[in-house]
């Protein structure tokens, strides 16, 4: 499935200007394309930022070379245990547990890097093993508010579970409603969503929902499924930042890069 918002490249036309010879080289600029009507505004009027609410970042000092904002990074499970390595003004917040928070910041690196565009992520840490589930919402949203605040333009939420919170609905409703994009995984209970809703991705029905696939285009056998999937992608054995990991985690943060590497192809300044 397509992710929604994608709009195909369009050519530019190269005017043929004549040069004479021997004078040097006439350096002309291309005319820009006409925008129409159906196509979306464009938002790279200013750097792209993308909030990856996880674990942390920079698990056994892994990631020194990622995207990373210089503000706005903060730790909301209470330990405010931050990583002065990134040599940013605000600290990251740091992934002491398992490194997941460090393979999807360089998961989206991996695809939005290339782009052209213009972007950093926001590390926000709300999660940690040793918590209850409630302790871990309340940090989730606490971040959600967070990044409403910094009006960044992406959320990525490679996490989630089987218990619905209204104040997780609300937050990531308030953030949608605002003009940001929430990309969540799907789960890893290999259960239809249709019977057993898996939150925040079920949080709003504007929430780009992503599923696990084999390269060879089967679902994996881990994934949630069903009609609620809006985006399959190959979530199996990636590795970013030197950790390799599985599951809709993966494929939701590869689907947040892809995403942002298209606002290239919708952007003209």
């Amino acid at each position: 499935m397509e992710v929604p918002g994608y709009v195909p490249q369009i050519p530019i036309p190269r005017p043929q200007i004549p040069i004479p010879r021997p004078q040097p080289p006439i350096h002309t600029k291309p005319p820009k394309p006409h925008r129409t009507e159906e196509e979306p505004k464009c938002k790279q009027t200013h750097k792209i930022r993308i909030a990856v609410i996880d674990t942390g970042f920079g698990y056994m000092g892994k990631g020194s070379k990622a995207h990373l904002c210089k503000y706005g990074h903060r730790d909301f499970t209470g330990y405010s245990e931050y990583n002065h390595k990134t040599f940013t003004p605000d600290p990251v917040p740091r992934d002491i547990d398992h490194g997941h928070g460090t393979n999807i910041v360089g998961l989206i690196d991996k695809y939005a890097s290339d782009s052209g565009v213009s972007y950093c992520i926001v590390v926000l840490k709300f999660y940690r093993d040793d918590a209850i589930t409630d302790e871990n919402v309340r940090a989730e949203v606490e971040a959600i508010e967070w990044a409403i605040s910094l009006h960044v333009d992406f959320i990525n939420l490679s996490e989630g579970g089987e218990k619905y919170s209204e104040a997780e609905a609300e937050a990531v409703k308030k953030f949608i409603d605002g003009g940001g994009t929430v990309i969540a995984a799907a789960g890893n209970e290999n259960h239809d969503l249709a019977e057993h809703p898996y939150y925040p991705a079920m949080s709003d029905p504007r929430v780009i929902v992503v599923g696990n696939i084999y390269k060879n285009g089967e679902r994996s056998k881990i994934s949630n499924y069903g009609d609620r999937v809006d985006v399959w992608e190959v979530g199996d054995n990636q590795t970013a930042n030197g950790i390799t990991l599985t599951g809709t985690s993966q494929a939701a943060a590869i689907t947040t890069g892809k995403t942002v590497a298209l606002m290239k192809q919708v952007c003209y300044k």
